[in-house]
């Protein structure tokens, strides 16, 4: 991959390299030869003054920024709770494009070692078209790389894959966004997930080839019951699952099920849909898994999106017969 474009200059029309990039400090640099990324280079603040006219520059979004991005906020959707947790959870990775001092761009950025993740690229309306999307990308790329991830992945519509592409992503396996609602019936035999969260984050780590365990402590602590748990017989876990609902829609996911056991993964949807709130419900999993595609399509779920994810790096061993439900187009 070329150098980062993380300055754009005249009005969105010429790109060039910004040397010097605010950054995650952890230490001694990786090397991330392997990801085709620049490493990059410590620069002082110098304040809010350095963003000049027509000129878009990237910073991090963290919480020194985070109130910059209250209209990207708002255009996504994401209640004021939920972006701050998932910026916290970013670890300074995110980042924000501005243009004339107004934040016009961004993305999500998280280190879930040894694999980064990134979601929830957006750029307003007025402003799109112009390689902000792609400069906020590759800037969480490098974010990423710097703080020591091998491998980074995301969701991409039909429509952004030939970006992704021309960044060095390549295709690794397809999903399905699907939409429904809550169902209140028989509520399934299922545990509390607090009883369970070291189970569940060592298989979520087993699964998804990534250690996540922050993201599933953080949800536990803010949705403890929508968050279910299945054991066997011996009381060892056999799935997991969490719902975040949102303002207007709630997001399942993760839910995991041990082996693709399609009677573990019905008792955790059906515990899920019967404890989140009466309005849309999104769901996002692997196309190829039989025990994920039976449990939503048979409880009137529709699909409404087909992303692919995509990868940069080396492989992971990831288990995606497991996966009932991702954790969301966002989080992986």
């Amino acid at each position: 991959m070329q150098a980062l474009p993380l300055l754009v200059r005249g009005r969105i029309r010429r790109v060039r390299t910004l040397l010097h990039q605010d950054g995650p400090r952890r230490g001694a640099l990786p090397d991330v030869r392997d990801l085709g990324l620049r490493r990059g280079h410590d620069r002082p603040d110098r304040g809010r003054g350095r963003r000049g006219r027509g000129i878009a520059e990237i910073s991090p979004l963290d919480g020194s920024t985070i109130d910059d991005a209250e209209p990207l906020r708002e255009f996504w959707g994401y209640g004021e709770a939920s972006f701050a947790e998932l910026v916290d959870l970013c670890e300074g990775c995110a980042r924000v494009a501005y243009v004339d001092d107004e934040a016009v761009g961004m993305t999500f950025a998280f280190p879930w070692h040894p694999v980064g993740w990134i979601g929830s690229v957006l750029t307003l309306p007025d402003h799109r078209g112009h390689g902000i999307g792609q400069a906020v990308t590759e800037a969480g790329i490098e974010a990423l790389g710097t703080a020591g991830c091998e491998t980074v992945k995301l969701y991409a519509t039909p429509k952004a894959q030939p970006l992704y592409e021309r960044i060095g992503f390549t295709g690794e396996a397809a999903f399905t966004v699907a939409r429904g609602g809550a169902r209140r019936g028989r509520d399934p035999d299922v545990d509390p997930l607090a009883d369970h969260l070291d189970a569940a984050q060592e298989l979520d780590r087993g699964v998804f080839a990534a250690d996540r365990s922050a993201f599933l402590a953080s949800k536990l602590e803010r949705f403890p019951d929508a968050s279910v748990a299945v054991t066997t017989d011996d009381g060892e876990l056999a799935g997991y699952g969490i719902a975040r609902p949102g303002p207007t829609v709630t997001e399942i996911g993760p839910v995991v099920a041990r082996g693709g056991d399609a009677n573990v993964a019905q008792r955790l949807v059906d515990g899920l849909l019967t404890r989140v709130p009466d309005q849309d419900v999104e769901v996002t999993y692997p196309r190829e898994g039989w025990a994920a595609s039976s449990s939503w399509s048979c409880r009137g779920f529709v699909s409404i999106d087909e992303p692919l994810q995509m990868r940069l790096g080396p492989a992971t061993e990831e288990h995606r017969d497991a996966i009932v439900a991702a954790g969301g187009q966002d989080v992986g």
